[in-house]
C-alpha cells in the first residue's frame, strides 16, 4: 500500500501475534452539501484548541479493547476482541498473507478504507490496528460529525506526534456520508501522513468514495461472518467467566447454539 506510516520506533518490529489488549450510490445526498462549511456541527466534546489537551490523549469515547469488563456495559461490547487471535472470521485479511496482517507484522501501517456488512469487524480491526502500531486510535463519525472536528484532530495528531512521537489512527465510520469536497478535506494531511486514515462503509466505495482518495487508501473487503464464527463468538460469550456470561450460570444447549 501507498503512503505507508513506520509507527514503531526505529529497530522494533511486532507480529500480529504480539497485538495487545486487546449497494447503491448517495449522489443526491452529496449534491445536498458541496461546501465543508455545510457539514453538520460539531457535536464533540473537548477543548477547542488542540495545543490545551493532552498530547496522547486520544479524543473520543474509553477504547472498549482496553477498558474494564464492566457489566453495565453490552455483552457484545465486552467481548470485543482485545487481540487478533480473538477476532473471528476474516483470515483472508487478518490471515497469513493477508493485507492487515501483512501491515501488522511489518510494522507499517497505512490509509485503507474497510467495507463491509454490519457487524463484520470493521471498528475492532481498525483499533486493533492502532494497538499494534502503538497509535492514538481516534474515532469519528461521518455521520453526527463534520470537516471542523476533522481539522481539530488533525491539530491534535501534529500536536502529538512532536510532543510523543506517536502517530494517529482517524477512524471514519460511515465515510461514504461525507460529500465529495468533505471527503478531500483527508487527501492533504493522508498524503502529508500527518494521519493514517482508516475509513468504514457498507456502501461500495466504487460509487461512495472518491477516486483520490481511493488512490491513497485502497479497499479492504471484509465479508459476513460465517454461521461457524457466530457459533465460536457465542460460545466464547457463554465460557468467559471474565468479561462474558461465564460465572452467571447462564447456558445454551448446543442444539440450541448450532441455530
Amino acid at each position: 500500500m501507498n503512503d505507508t506510516l513506520n509507527l514503531f520506533p526505529p529497530g522494533e518490529r511486532r507480529s500480529a501475534g504480539d497485538v495487545a489488549s486487546p449497494t447503491a450510490g448517495r449522489a443526491a445526498h452529496r449534491s445536498s452539501s458541496a461546501d465543508p462549511a455545510s457539514a453538520p456541527a460539531d457535536r464533540a466534546s473537548g477543548p477547542a484548541n488542540p495545543a490545551s489537551a493532552p498530547a496522547d490523549r486520544v479524543s473520543g469515547p474509553a477504547d472498549p479493547v482496553s477498558g474494564p469488563a464492566d457489566p453495565a456495559v453490552p455483552l457484545a461490547a465486552r467481548m470485543r476482541p482485545r487481540v487478533l487471535a480473538e477476532f473471528r472470521g476474516q483470515d483472508k485479511v487478518v490471515g497469513k498473507g493477508g493485507p492487515v496482517r501483512a501491515m501488522i507484522d511489518q510494522g507499517r501501517v497505512s490509509s485503507f478504507i474497510l467495507w463491509g456488512p454490519p457487524g463484520s469487524g470493521k471498528t475492532t480491526l481498525a483499533r486493533l490496528v492502532a494497538e499494534s502500531a502503538d497509535a492514538a486510535f481516534v474515532p469519528f463519525s461521518a455521520v453526527t460529525e463534520g470537516v471542523a472536528r476533522v481539522r481539530r484532530i488533525i491539530a491534535e495528531a501534529r500536536t502529538r506526534r512532536q510532543a510523543t512521537g506517536r502517530g494517529t489512527i482517524l477512524f471514519c465510520d460511515e465515510i461514504h456520508r461525507f460529500n465529495k469536497a468533505q471527503q478531500d478535506a483527508f487527501l492533504p494531511v493522508v498524503e502529508a501522513g500527518e494521519i493514517v486514515l482508516v475509513g468504514a462503509t457498507t456502501e461500495n466505495p466504487s460509487f461512495e468514495i472518491v477516486r483520490p482518495l481511493l488512490s491513497r487508501a485502497p479497499v479492504v473487503v471484509l465479508e459476513a461472518l460465517s454461521h461457524a464464527d457466530l457459533v465460536a463468538v457465542v460460545d466464547a460469550a457463554l465460557a468467559d467467566g471474565e468479561r462474558g456470561l461465564g460465572k452467571t450460570g447462564v447456558d445454551a444447549p448446543p442444539e440450541v447454539v448450532q441455530r
